[in-house]
């Protein structure tokens, strides 16, 4: 078995036809190119630390949030191999997790704290009403951007409690819904 060095650049075209290009750090992990030198920063502690950390994705242009709600609280790790590549592992007990989308993180949250935000980083407005339409969900979470004339329903939930757990949940003040 050689034990060769990984390259310090990993360049590669996916199946559609797209070029991908990674940098490796001074501690192996790859990082996209296009990944903002803070966001690399504070993934690379984290790492080290196994803080339990929230991340926001969305649109590293725009900064507004794509509301993702599910694989986006964990410890950061990195993949195996030769290319290693920043990870989310969901908890101490899990052995393994998903790539995390580094050039799409707009901001990021450790125990209430905010590491990163992206200069133009946008939430929607949220609200949770009794709608009542749906008797087994009749609470009703809108959002509402400010371009929007008109906030649209985003999630319904059973009690006024779940409804306002989610909120506090997609605006950081919670770490788990």
């Amino acid at each position: 078995m050689s034990t060769t060095n990984p390259p310090a650049v990993h360049e590669w075209t996916g199946p559609t036809g797209v070029k991908f290009r990674y940098v490796r750090e001074p501690s192996g992990t790859y990082y996209h190119d296009t990944v903002p030198r803070p966001v690399i920063n504070a993934l690379e502690l984290l790492r080290v630390t196994k803080e339990r950390v929230r991340l926001f994705i969305g649109d590293s242009e725009t900064g507004r949030c794509w509301l993702d709600e599910w694989d986006v609280t964990g410890t950061i790790s990195r993949s195996m191999g030769p290319i290693k590549i920043p990870i989310l592992i969901a908890s101490s007990r899990s052995h393994g997790g998903g790539a995390i989308l580094c050039d799409c993180i707009i901001k990021i949250i450790v125990d209430g704290r905010e590491i990163y935000r992206h200069q133009n980083f946008q939430n929607p407005k949220f609200h949770a009403f009794h709608e009542g339409t749906y008797q087994e969900s009749p609470w009703a979470v809108t959002t509402q951007w400010p371009e929007e004339p008109e906030p649209s329903v985003h999630a319904r939930f059973k009690t006024q409690s779940a409804a306002t757990r989610w909120i506090d949940f997609m605006e950081g003040r919670r770490m788990a819904k």
